[in-house]
């Protein structure tokens, strides 16, 4: 019997789809969490792929829910999607 003490690779970029598996995310918040800028993507030829790294960073840290009247205290002036002018 051989012992290897050589360390697993850690993938660099996913499919969205083993994204969603492995953090245990929706679709819908995965693109959410994208277009945000809390997770990497880089696109290669026509596929967004998500830089592994990066989704490990994001699992790590908590993300509270907000609230929407909280949101509505929050929005920044001018904003038309808040309403505020």
């Amino acid at each position: 019997m051989r012992m290897s003490n050589e360390k697993q690779l850690e993938p660099i970029l996913i499919t969205k789809q083993r994204c969603c598996e492995l953090g245990g995310l929706g679709m819908r918040t995965l693109e959410y969490t994208i277009a945000r800028g809390g997770i990497e993507t880089r696109l290669i030829g026509r596929r967004r792929l998500v830089v592994y790294r990066s989704l490990v960073k994001f699992l790590g840290r908590d993300h509270p829910s907000v609230s929407p009247s909280a949101r509505k205290s929050q929005s920044i002036p001018g904003d038309r999607a808040s309403g505020v002018s």
